[in-house]
């Protein structure tokens, strides 16, 4: 792809997220690693390679990671931090 650019790079914008949505206590690793992979590992790999190719090629740019408005809004019932709070194990 970066051919098509003429091999350069001055700014990478993150803007990817997603959520399984179930209760708490329903959340499997397979659901963990499928949210951990898109929202955490895939914007520092593609920042890394970004920030990698920036440097090779001695050019500056912006590596921009945005979050979803999900950190602002608390869904009671499947917000993990407020579950994992307020659930009572039996």
């Amino acid at each position: 792809m970066l051919a098509k650019l003429n091999n350069q790079l001055d700014s990478v914008i993150n803007c990817a997220g997603t959520i399984v949505r179930k209760d708490f206590f329903d959340y499997c690793p397979e659901d963990w690693k499928s949210v951990l992979d898109v929202n955490l590992i895939a914007p520092a790999l593609l920042s890394q390679c970004a920030a990698k190719h920036m440097i090779q090629n001695k050019t500056t740019g912006s590596l921009l990671t945005i979050s979803s408005a999900m950190d602002k809004t608390v869904r009671l019932s499947s917000s993990i931090p407020y579950r994992t709070m307020s659930q009572k194990r039996d």
